[in-house]
This record gives C-alpha cells, sequence and structure tokens, in this order.
C-alpha cells in the first residue's frame, strides 16, 4: 500500500508499507521519500501519520522499518512517531 501526496500531476511524497495478514498483525515500511525540493515541509510527517492512522484502523500491532543510521532526519521521524530501535545491523537501524 502507498500514501502519497501529489503537486499538480507531480508524486512529491510517498510512504510505501507491506500489511500483511500474519499472525502478529505487523507491517514493514519498505520506503519513505520526497521530492528534495518539499523537505522540511512536514509531507514525510504527515504521510506517515495517515500510515500509522490506517494501521491502527485495521488493528495493526507493530509496524517495522530499517534505516541507514547515519539518516539522521529519518531517524529523527522515526522517533517523533515512538518508532524504538530493536536492532542495529551493521550500517542499519531496526
Amino acid at each position: 500500500m502507498t500514501f502519497e501526496a501529489w503537486k499538480e500531476n507531480s508524486l512529491v511524497g510517498l510512504v510505501a508499507i507491506y500489511f500483511n495478514e500474519n499472525a502478529d498483525h505487523s507491517a514493514y515500511i519498505t520506503n519513505v521519500s520526497v521530492l528534495k525540493s518539499f523537505m522540511g515541509s512536514g509531507i514525510a510527517s504527515e504521510l506517515l501519520g495517515q500510515c500509522i492512522g490506517y494501521a491502527v484502523s485495521e488493528n495493526f500491532m507493530e509496524i517495522k522499518l530499517e534505516v541507514n543510521k547515519e539518516s539522521s532526519h529519518a531517524i529523527n521521524l522515526y522517533r517523533k512517531y515512538d518508532f524504538v530501535v530493536d536492532s542495529v545491523n551493521g550500517g542499519f537501524v531496526k
């Protein structure tokens, strides 16, 4: 599933996530992207909020993701939504 932000006819932001129907009702974010010219405008935060809202409405208990440990902007965004570090594997935080 994707949550998208559009400006006129251009896709400017996207959150892509798998909502797997498995026993633990966990979801996995595969991509959070915003065009460089739109960074800092709150698009990623809005889309992530929509994604979390959908997960809650569908009774998913957990959302997982993996991010480069050098991506401080992304890590700060996830912290804003109370994501916690489960593990660090090489250059990635899970």
